[in-house]
């Protein structure tokens, strides 16, 4: 049979596994893909680009994680139980995705990714209504759709020519 590339929507919800290790033909994990899941342990291959925000909510590994930015190797995910969401804000190095929703509806209004980051999202950057500056990796291949929408403030961003696909709303 095909490679499994996509966990798709509540694929292992409330699984008991304690463990869950994906193929490295893996690229993507839809919403819910592990919520609820037993598994403390979630090995993600490189190969995994678009990741939904909520593709691990409540499961024992989001429950074991502390307060704050949130990773999954090399995917940020976002924020969990974390107040300050404005100001500046700088993505871990190493960082490779920026997860769908990662930084929707937040207050920062500086967010600087590093070059490690080839892939943004949908919706990444929705509604975030005092963002007017994205230090932009010079690697990204990927903007998915709306990943900027209603940021009203942001004045300018810079796309580099590393660029495969670019999706915007305005």
């Amino acid at each position: 049979g095909a490679p499994v590339t996509k966990i798709g929507f509540a694929a292992f919800y409330e699984t008991k596994s304690a463990k869950i290790v994906l193929p490295d033909s893996v690229i993507v994990l839809e919403s819910c893909a592990f919520c609820e899941a037993n598994a403390s342990c979630i090995v993600i291959p490189d190969t995994v680009q678009s990741v939904a925000r909520d593709a691990l909510d409540d499961s024992t590994w989001y429950k074991n994680q502390k307060d704050g930015p949130l990773y999954l190797d090399h995917i940020f995910l976002g924020f969990k139980n974390c107040d300050s969401k404005e100001g500046l804000f700088s993505v871990r190095e190493g960082t490779k995705v920026i997860a769908s929703d990662a930084f929707s509806l937040t207050d920062f209004s500086e967010v600087i990714l590093p070059d490690s980051v080839s892939y943004i999202g949908e919706e990444a950057f929705e509604n975030c209504p005092k963002l007017y500056d994205v230090e932009m990796s010079r690697n990204i291949e990927h903007i998915g759709e709306e990943a900027f929408k209603d940021c009203i403030d942001l004045e300018e961003i810079e796309i580099p020519d590393t660029i495969v696909e670019k999706i915007f709303d305005r």
